[in-house]
């Protein structure tokens, strides 16, 4: 009887263990979520790193273009107590690439796009000041894909200063002709922006669709695009077009 009983626990004992299918079956899926686990994480922190550029690239285009939008809002302003015959030059000029706008500014809080305001004293008049600003897209070169969007103002003695980098196109049109209407509200104009912003981790030379619909292979690395277009009204002058 004792016999008996000891057999049957060590059958039982045996019985309890893994058998060599269910020790390779737990192996297998080891090895997968070993290999499949290291690169979701990896994919989440490329994604959040994407998503991170794309905001702060967003939300730097926005600045530009907020900036851009009150200066061609007061574009050709001149006050109405202002000596209209000595006055310089005032209004906006676009090219395909470019915007100067040009107006007055009360003397105590006058500054250019760049924040300066040591501006000359032929700049000065009666409590007013005379303000120049060009943005421009610049390139490095004519083969390159991108450039800066850049502003010179007559505020100070920077030169051009960098608003925006990494910029890939820029147009500048006219949505109506202000010459043949005197509705100040009606003068509008658009602005195109198409950036990039470098992530190594993301890789891939990807297509991006340009201002006018075309399209553009940046070089490697630059694979995340924010496009963005806004009309923008000329409240105080008539404009005029470049070439």
């Amino acid at each position: 009887m004792k016999n008996i009983q000891s057999t049957a626990q060590l059958k039982t004992h045996a019985q309890s263990g893994f058998t060599l299918l269910e020790l390779l079956i737990a192996l297998a899926i080891t090895a997968v979520l070993l290999f499949v686990i290291p690169r979701f994480i990896a994919g989440l922190v490329v994604d959040n790193e994407g998503i991170s550029a794309h905001q702060d690239q967003a939300a730097q285009t926005h600045i530009a273009l907020s900036n851009l939008r009150r200066d061609v809002a007061q574009a050709g302003f001149v006050p109405l107590a202002y000596n209209f015959e000595a006055h310089k030059t005032v209004g906006l000029t676009i090219d395909n690439n470019s915007i100067t706008v040009a107006a007055y500014q009360p003397k105590n809080t006058a500054k250019d796009c760049n924040g300066a305001s040591k501006f000359g004293s032929d700049e000065q008049r009666d409590g007013w000041v005379y303000v120049k600003n060009t943005y421009a897209l610049v390139r490095d070169s004519k083969a390159a894909t991108q450039g800066t969007l850049k502003c010179d103002g007559n505020g100070g003695a920077n030169g051009r200063q960098p608003i925006l980098d990494h910029l890939v196109d820029m147009q500048v049109t006219s949505v109506n002709n202000p010459a043949s209407d005197n509705n100040a509200a009606a003068r509008i104009i658009s602005v195109c922006l198409v950036s990039t912003e470098d992530n190594k981790n993301l890789g891939g030379a990807p297509t991006t669709t340009m201002c006018d619909n075309a399209t553009q292979t940046p070089k490697q690395g630059h694979a995340i695009f924010y496009k963005v277009r806004a009309d923008m009204a000329v409240l105080a002058a008539p404009m005029t077009a470049g070439q």
